[in-house]
């Protein structure tokens, strides 16, 4: 089972779109993939934030999730993401990144030990992104 973590393009809007939606149902709102795609895709051109996307590989059997018909199981696949927003620091005078949203698609969340990816001590700093870190077992 391999996983990675990379910057997100244009060519991925329609896969972090889902997730987006996904995200925002999450928190009790209407889905409207449509809406999430527009948002991503605006967000990208605009440069306004920064997207990382986490993927895992064709071994990773993690089945169908019946409810979006995403496959799980063909290729590396988008199965969670951050958005950053920059921002700027008073304190330190100069530029932030905001991590606004990270959400994990449940079912590899669940094939995960511990969800370990969900745990804020798993992301850190590396030179101007936020990056999830994966601690040996």
């Amino acid at each position: 089972m391999q996983h990675g973590i990379r910057q997100a393009g244009l060519p991925d809007c329609n896969e972090v779109g889902q997730l987006f939606n996904e995200y925002r149902m999450f928190y009790n709102q209407n889905a409207d993939i449509e809406a999430a795609h527009q948002y991503i895709r605006e967000r990208m051109e605009r440069h306004e934030s920064v997207i990382l996307v986490a993927e895992t590989d064709a071994e990773s059997d993690h089945g169908t999730d019946e409810s979006n018909g995403m496959s799980l199981s063909n290729g590396f696949i988008c199965t969670g993401f951050v958005q950053l927003y920059p921002s700027f620091s008073s304190v330190s005078m100069g530029p932030v990144w905001v991590l606004n949203d990270l959400y994990v698609h449940p079912i590899v969340s669940k094939a995960l030990p511990g969800s370990s990816c969900k745990q804020p001590n798993n992301w850190h700093l590396s030179e101007e992104f936020f990056v999830y870190h994966s601690q040996p077992s």
